[in-house]
């Protein structure tokens, strides 16, 4: 466990740093395509220049070429995302996250092994360090990153509830107390519950969105912007119902805490936007 904790960790600093890539490129109109190169000097970074937290440490932060000073955002973002990947892995792998989604839950998903899960989910953290970079540094939610994830997320659940429910079917019908269970109705029980679970997904996300683009309607868009709507629709999509409430409810709360907290310290005034 050990072994494969430490390649999570590896695997998760590399995709850190293509989250920093991404943020930066969507956020100057940057195709993602062609080498990285030094925001200073404009050279191309060469391999050993992109070693995710290893090369800012050995070069002490600096460009290796004009020395320029290189943002403590990149390491954080690798270390951040590494250090996640390693907690994901150990929640999937100790069914934690598995048993707070019902969808999962109602196919039993985990009898079929802890992979498509992590992936799952490893891909939905990623997505959201990106986001929250995003809003951190910019106050933007890219579509290019909200919409495909979304999509991701829609076909995912569309493709586990056919893909393990007709493998379920199969499993049973290879000996005769599974032929009965499948006589009985088991199976389509079991597709029935996932599939009513992702319908009131799909309508609760929906009806997140609704009061989303409410408040941006009342507030003439100073509150909130499209891209907390289609954020909201994510969240939804994420944490299922009847998750999705209380996610939005704590979301709710902690923005309210934060943005107390920074108007008594002064580091955003009333009338300015909070990510």
């Amino acid at each position: 466990m050990i072994i494969t904790a430490v390649i999570i960790f590896i695997l998760g600093a590399a995709i850190g740093s293509f989250i920093n890539v991404l943020v930066e490129r969507t956020s100057r109109g940057e195709s993602l395509k062609g080498r990285s190169y030094c925001e200073s000097c404009k050279k191309t970074l060469s391999p050993f220049e992109l070693i995710p937290l290893l090369s800012y440490i050995i070069q002490k932060g600096k460009c290796k070429n004009c020395s320029a000073k290189l943002s403590p955002q990149y390491f954080i973002i690798e270390l951040i995302t590494a250090l996640l990947f390693v907690l994901v892995y150990y929640l999937v792998t100790t069914n934690y996250f598995v048993s707070l989604d019902y969808l999962h839950n109602s196919l039993h998903i985990t009898e079929f092994g802890p992979i498509i899960p992590l992936i799952y989910y490893l891909t939905i953290t990623s997505a959201m360090i990106a986001l929250f970079m995003s809003d951190l540094k910019y106050g933007m939610l890219y579509d290019k990153i909200t919409i495909p994830i979304i999509i991701f997320v829609i076909v995912y659940k569309i493709v586990v509830i056919s893909f393990y429910s007709a493998t379920m079917y199969k499993n049973l019908e290879s000996n005769e107390f599974g032929k009965a269970l499948i006589s009985a109705g088991y199976v389509e029980s079991k597709a029935k519950a996932a599939t009513n679970t992702f319908l009131y997904t799909a309508a609760g996300s929906i009806g997140i969105a609704l009061f989303f683009l409410t408040l941006i309607i009342v507030t003439k868009g100073r509150g909130m912007g499209g891209g907390d709507l289609k954020l909201g629709f994510l969240i939804g999509l994420i944490t299922g119902w009847p998750n999705m409430t209380m996610s939005l409810f704590l979301g709710f709360l902690t923005g309210a805490f934060i943005s107390c907290i920074l108007l008594l310290t002064k580091r955003k005034g009333i009338r300015q936007t909070i990510p």
